[in-house]
């Protein structure tokens, strides 16, 4: 949470009674006051790339979906790139498809072969029909033919390993297009915009305050000394929240219990809830106060703990 929230939730926890309040109709329940509703996804959207901010697309008050532009960083640079990577990444795919050196090599083979065989056939029936040289020279064709039909293999494995390393610097730099995106990372209310279209961004600078409000918590304070955590987490718990146009309920479960009381011998406890959008409002908003009314599970017996 940031400073506002966090003064506010504060706040409202610390101004409430010092402990729950027992119910006299249901003795396995507490009703706890001064709660308090807070946000569970109070987001900076930061710059992910540095650069000058070239549009900003959403004004404070807006809802926006998950991965809804919300503005973008200078990307000219980078454009210019992928296409200059797009173009390499092209050619060297059609030198990889293209295994034309490696079947003239194989045919080379071929033709070598034959006539070194031929000479050999010659030279058994007439000793002296070919000279010594010119079986030597046949005899390197052949042999040279055959490196060159390796080598020729070599440089197509080659070729398609230049072709992956083309294609990664494609990628590369149109990740580096996506980067100077700036998206929405939830569903959320925009309550701040930092920047201004024309300024200059360092990566990890805030662009927007995004606050999800489709899902909250509330949360609240219990006194160590007059019930066990055991007792609370996991129960069900009623949820008054006060608003203008009256209270709101709703049912949730106590899904969050500190062990960590502070001086004043009380710990937190909180539970999530879901909010709806209607008619332009929301149901409920972070700041609001609010009281749990908590069924709890009975007390463990000395014999339980044993």
């Amino acid at each position: 949470m940031y400073p506002a929230i966090t003064f506010l939730v504060s706040a409202l926890l610390l101004s409430g009674p010092p402990g729950p309040q027992p119910r006299a109709d249901k003795p396995q329940g507490i009703i706890v006051p001064g709660c308090a509703v807070a946000p569970i996804h109070d987001i900076r959207v930061p710059a992910r790339e540095a650069g000058v901010l070239t549009e900003l697309l959403v004004e404070r008050g807006a809802l926006v979906e998950e991965d809804q532009p919300l503005g973008q960083i200078d990307d000219a640079d980078a454009q210019v790139r992928a296409v200059i990577a797009e173009n390499e990444f092209k050619a060297a795919t059609r030198q990889a498809e293209n295994d034309w050196d490696v079947k003239a090599a194989e045919a080379t083979i071929g033709v070598a072969k034959f006539e070194w065989e031929a000479t050999l056939d010659l030279a058994g029936r007439n000793k002296n029909a070919v000279s010594e040289f010119e079986r030597g020279r046949l005899k390197l064709t052949h042999d040279r033919s055959k490196y060159q039909y390796e080598t020729a293999r070599v440089e197509h494995d080659v070729s398609g390993f230049t072709r992956n390393a083309r294609q990664g610097q494609l990628q590369a730099v149109q990740n580096e297009i996506e980067r100077r995106k700036i998206k929405a990372p939830k569903r959320g209310v925009v309550e701040e915009r930092f920047r201004n279209v024309g300024e200059w961004v360092q990566a990890g600078d805030p662009v927007y305050r995004l606050v999800h409000m489709d899902r909250l918590r509330v949360e609240g304070l219990v006194n160590a000394n007059d019930v066990d955590p055991a007792q609370i987490e996991g129960c069900p718990v009623v949820i008054e929240v006060k608003t203008a146009g009256g209270p709101v309920t709703l049912n949730a479960r106590i899904d969050f219990v500190s062990r960590m009381v502070n001086p004043s011998r009380r710990f937190v406890i909180a539970a999530e809830v879901d909010n709806s959008h209607e008619n332009g409002q929301w149901k409920v908003w972070p700041g609001l106060e609010a009281t749990m009314d908590i069924t709890l599970r009975p007390p463990r017996s000395s014999r339980d703990s044993q």
